[in-house]
């Protein structure tokens, strides 16, 4: 039988860990996103800065092992096709914080937002 002291331990764990989690994330990855940066196969293919984006930009991005089709807002990107097999790169969702990344392995190619992040991170796993 669940009492009410057991029912708020339950409450409290859970406000702590989406505390955290908020926390976290606002830690590791900047609000103002300066910029975007595409990479294929580790060379620079073009960037961008989000104040010169005034109208969404529809980039197709050919690789010797396939394609990439990239939408840039001014807010974000999202990769909406790709010729991968397992697209998990389109299902990554739009990115618009800095230090955000959307990556297609198939194809090599990387996507990413520059801007100032709050911490000095290498790496984020998710």
């Amino acid at each position: 039988m669940i009492t009410k002291w057991d029912k708020a331990v339950i409450v409290l764990v859970l406000m702590i860990a989406l505390l955290s989690y908020i926390i976290f994330s606002y830690a590791i990855f900047g609000e103002h996103a300066e910029g975007i940066e595409i990479f294929v196969d580790g060379k620079e293919y073009a960037s961008y800065s989000f104040a010169d984006i005034t109208e969404d930009k529809i980039l197709r991005i050919e690789t010797e092992q396939g394609f990439n089709i990239l939408k840039i807002t001014e807010k974000g990107a999202l990769m909406t096709n790709a010729s991968c097999p397992d697209k998990i790169d389109v299902k990554s969702g739009e990115i618009s914080k800095s230090g955000q990344m959307i990556i297609c392995i198939p194809n090599k190619v990387l996507v990413r937002i520059t801007g100032k992040n709050k911490l000095n991170v290498d790496k984020v796993t998710y």
